[in-house]
C-alpha cells in the first residue's frame, strides 16, 4: 500500500547516522602529535606510535578525527590503525567506523562477522545511534550479505527508542502508521512521533496525514495536512487543495481548493494544473478574486 516508504526512510536515516559524512572540520588541536604518530608508524616504530596516539586520544578523542583525516585521503590502513586504538579504549564512534571499514571493504577484505562484531560492541556500550543503525541493517539492508532479521530489528528499534533515540522513534512511527509489520496502528504512530518530539514538524505532520488518508480517515488526514501546510510545506498544500477539491474530510470548497493548489504548485505539475483549470471553469469571478487575495496573502506568508 505504501511500498515506497521503508526504503526511503531507512535510506535517509542511514545517511543521517553516518558520521563519516559529517567530518569536514579540520583538526584544531594536537596536530603535532598526529603528525608524529604518522611519522612513527611510517618508520615502523610501534612504541613511539602508541606513545603519540595515547597523547592524542586523551584530548577529546582526536584519534578518531585523525583516522577520518586518513580516510579522506583514502589511506584506509592508517585509518584502521587509529580507529582500532580508539575502539580498544572504549570509543564507540571508532567501533562504528571499524564496522564500516569491514562492511564496505575499505582497506580490508569485506567481513560481515567482523563488521557486526564492532557494531554490536558499540551498541552494547549504549551508543543509541549505533543501535539504530544495527536495527536498519537487520530490518532490510541493501547489502544482501547481512542477515535479515525483522524481529531482531524491531527489538533493537524499541530498545533504542525507549532510551531516547529519535530516529528509532520515527522508524517505529512509520512502521505502525503504515502497517508495515502487521496491523495499522495510527495511535501508535502518533505516540512514537510524539516521543521523537516531531509532532510539530511539518514533514512528520505530512506523513501522519498520509497515514490517515491511506485508511480513508479523511477528516483527520486533512487536519494533519493543514498543520503542515500552515507551516509552508508545499506538498501538504497540494494535499489540502485536493481534499477541498474532492470533498475529502470536508465539504467541497473550490475557493480553498484553488488557494492551496496554487500555493503548492511550485513546479506546475500537470495534474495540479488540470485541477486548477477545472476550478477556473466552475467558480465565479468574485470567487476567483477571493481566491487570488488568499493566494497573495499566502505567498507573503509562505515565501518559496
Amino acid at each position: 500500500m505504501v511500498k515506497y516508504c521503508p526504503l526511503i526512510v531507512i535510506g535517509c536515516l542511514m545517511l543521517l547516522l553516518n558520521p563519516i559524512a559529517s567530518l569536514a572540520s579540520p583538526l584544531a588541536q594536537n596536530s603535532t602529535a598526529i603528525e608524529k604518530s604518522v611519522e612513527a608508524l611510517n618508520n615502523g616504530d610501534i612504541e613511539q606510535f602508541e606513545k603519540w596516539v595515547n597523547e592524542i586520544y586523551y584530548s577529546d578523542s582526536p584519534t578518531v578525527q585523525a583516522g577520518l583525516q586518513a580516510m579522506k585521503k583514502e589511506d584506509y590502513a592508517l585509518a584502521r590503525t587509529y580507529f582500532e586504538v580508539a575502539a580498544n579504549k572504549g570509543n564507540t564512534e571508532a567501533m562504528f567506523l571499524m564496522g564500516q571499514l569491514y562492511r564496505k571493504a575499505l582497506g580490508v577484505s569485506k567481513n560481515v562477522e567482523k563488521a557486526l562484531y564492532w557494531y554490536h560492541k558499540g551498541a552494547d556500550l549504549g551508543d543509541l545511534d549505533i543501535q539504530h543503525f544495527l536495527g536498519t541493517l537487520y530490518f532490510g539492508s541493501e547489502d544482501r550479505s547481512f542477515p535479515h532479521d525483522t524481529q531482531r530489528a524491531l527489538k533493537i528499534f524499541k530498545s533504542a527508542a525507549l532510551s531516547g533515540n529519535k530516529d528509532s522513534c520515527l522508524m517505529l512511527g512509520f512502521l505502525s502508521g503504515y502497517g508495515l509489520q502487521g496491523e495499522v496502528d495510527l495511535d501508535g504512530a502518533i505516540k512514537w512521533f510524539d516521543k521523537a518530539d516531531s509532532l510539530n514538524d511539518p514533514q512528520s505532520q505530512y506523513y501522519l496525514g498520509d497515514m490517515f488518508f491511506q485508511q480513508k480517515l479523511y477528516e483527520s488526514a486533512l487536519s494533519w495536512f493543514l498543520k503542515a501546510a500552515e507551516q509552508g510545506h508545499t506538498k501538504s498544500m497540494r494535499k489540502v487543495g485536493k481534499c477541498y477539491y474532492q470533498g475529502h474530510g470536508t465539504k467541497q470548497n473550490l475557493v480553498q481548493a484553488y488557494r492551496w493548489l496554487s500555493l503548492g504548485n511550485t513546479h506546475d505539475w500537470s495534474d495540479i494544473r488540470s485541477m486548477l483549470d477545472s476550478i477556473e471553469s466552475q467558480i465565479t469571478s468574485s470567487e476567483r478574486e477571493q481566491a487570488e487575495k488568499l493566494i497573495l496573502a499566502g505567498k507573503n506568508k509562505y515565501p518559496q
